[in-house]
């Protein structure tokens, strides 16, 4: 079960195609976000897969509020983080 701080903002939607999640601190910067495939005739996972299809994301921030990172996870493909600079 996720816990959130009492100075987040949740928003959900659910459509046809999946249901999706997103988490806002108190400026406005989206912390996380997730969205779960619906099962549904021609879903194509990889041989074998058993569990949800879902993918998360995590928004990482630097001191000055700039993007710092994000890190994903998801059911069809290998975790990744993509890292950002500024000049």
């Amino acid at each position: 079960m996720y816990s959130m701080a009492f100075h987040e903002k949740l928003i959900e939607m659910t459509n046809a195609v999946a249901s999706y999640r997103w988490v806002y601190n108190v400026t406005g910067q989206c912390l996380s976000s997730k969205y779960i495939l619906k099962e549904r005739p021609g879903l194509v996972c990889k041989p074998g897969y058993k569990g949800e299809l879902k993918t998360e994301f995590n928004y990482y921030y630097n001191p000055n509020g700039t993007l710092s990172k994000v890190a994903t996870k998801s059911f069809d493909t290998p975790d990744f983080i993509i890292y950002y600079s500024y000049l």
